[in-house]
């Protein structure tokens, strides 16, 4: 009988830890993303990146400006 009791509670322990993990690995990518419509989604980075591109454009540096043809 007792051997069945440790049983029952090695089986309910790891499902507990099972469960702690899982949702404590939710909660670590739902901090991550600051957005909970994102989290887990495989296009994250691509739209991070997408958005950026479009808030800020990639500018050419001073030396490319420098070696741009003037207009007559």
């Amino acid at each position: 009988m007792t051997a069945q009791y440790v049983i029952i509670g090695i089986v309910i322990a790891a499902a507990v830890a099972y469960a702690a993990i899982y949702f404590y690995r939710e909660w670590r990518e739902n901090i991550r993303y600051r957005n909970y419509g994102c989290a887990g989604c495989a296009f994250y980075e691509t739209c991070k990146r997408k958005k950026k591109e479009k808030h800020n454009p990639p500018t050419a540096s001073p030396k490319q400006k420098s070696t741009q043809a003037l207009p007559k």
